[in-house]
């Protein structure tokens, strides 16, 4: 028999929990309802937080009675992941609530992301815009920076593990990194020589070796991000082991190549992303999201622009010699400066008592309306 491709868009891990049965209520406190995916680790359900009233998300993974070696360092690893988020508070970085094991399961209890994944976006309607793009990004690698200053590498960087957060506003949502299951810290002796974790079609060749992984590691993947954010293209493709190939040996298509009016800037942002030495990468998170935004931002107009010449002297006026200034009269320019006063405060209190709120109709389309409070009692 053939023995089976992994999947290059699959985390690999070893010890893979299988799917099992989960209980209804789990800890007495949360109700499970729709299961919403499968991490690295384990099954995500939302569900219902009965103390507090909350919807949450819920992650679970099986504990056997008598489990071999690899399933113990499956849970190993659930519970590396709650400590290592718990220890992280950043608005692009997935909130844990709670973690907590019996002898049947252990969880994790973190925030619900409302929208959608990086990855059902760029499905769904493919490359955005370059401002979001920037945008997206550097959030992205805010989120990084924070993990890699507390000394966690995440080793499984992509866009199905970026959550966008719905909101009111235009564009793919506030960006949320999630799925921590194969992090690296600094404290973790559970990753041995030559074993190959994180997901193949965003690996860095240092993983794909099984060598030491850091901060540059992350930064391989995100490049990977951005050049699917760029292009709507992964920049290694193909089936095991000729993807590996490619990642070790090949260089990907410049951007600018498979989308016309991108930036030339972003074919060098890119090619530094994914330099084959991790020496050759950027030095960190914040140096990176700078040079996206450099590449893809326009400069404001006249930034660089000289300051306009003074105005010289205005040149004499031809006709009739003109009188003496009339004399000043300070009592009418402190009745005008007061008068104005008062209408610039009067207009600032007016401005001040009127919220603009968008409201539904039946039909669901938004209007704006202007909410005066305070009226009734004036």
């Amino acid at each position: 028999m053939t023995p089976a491709v992994p999947d290059a868009e699959a985390t690999l891990v070893a010890g893979l929990p299988a799917p099992g049965a989960v209980p209804e209520i789990i800890s007495g406190r949360y109700e499970l309802r729709d299961s919403i995916g499968r991490g690295a680790f384990g099954e995500v359900f939302e569900a219902h937080d009965r103390v507090l009233g909350r919807l949450v998300a819920v992650k679970t993974v099986p504990v056997a009675r008598n489990p071999g070696p690899e399933r113990r360092e499956s849970v190993r690893r659930f519970q590396l992941e709650a400590r290592a988020v718990s220890r992280l508070t950043h608005p692009n970085i997935i909130t844990v609530h709670d973690f907590g094991q019996d002898e049947h399961f252990a969880w994790i209890v973190m925030e619900l992301v409302i929208g959608e994944t990086l990855a059902a976006a760029l499905r769904r309607a493919g490359p955005p815009p370059l401002a979001e793009t920037a945008r997206v990004m550097s959030a992205l690698l805010s989120a990084l920076h924070a993990a890699h200053e507390r000394g966690i590498v995440h080793r499984d960087v992509k866009p199905s593990n970026v959550l966008l957060e719905m909101g009111l506003e235009e564009g793919l949502g506030e960006v949320r990194l999630s799925d921590f299951g194969i992090a690296h810290t600094e404290a973790d002796e559970l990753t041995v020589a030559g074993q190959i974790l994180g997901t193949p079609s965003v690996m860095a060749p240092e993983q794909l070796r099984g060598e030491a992984v850091d901060r540059r590691t992350d930064l391989w993947a995100a490049g990977v991000v951005f050049y699917e954010m760029l292009t709507g293209e992964r920049p290694f493709k193909g089936a095991m082991p000729g993807l590996f190939h490619g990642i070790q040996h090949a260089d990907p298509t410049p951007p600018t190549r498979l989308r016309a009016g991108l930036p030339a800037a972003v074919d060098a942002v890119v090619a530094r992303a994914l330099a084959k030495a991790q020496a050759d990468r950027f030095a960190d998170a914040e140096a990176m999201a700078a040079a996206i935004r450099a590449a893809l931002l326009p400069e404001p107009a006249g930034r660089d622009a000289p300051p306009a010449p003074a105005a010289g002297p205005a040149p004499p006026v031809a006709g009739p010699a003109a009188g003496p200034p009339p004399p000043s009269r300070p009592g009418r320019a402190l009745a005008i400066g007061l008068a104005g006063g008062l209408v610039l405060g009067f207009a600032a209190g007016q401005l001040a008592d009127r919220a603009l709120v968008a409201i539904a109709d039946a039909g669901g389309a938004a209007r704006e309306w202007l909410c005066r409070t305070g009226e009734a009692g004036r």
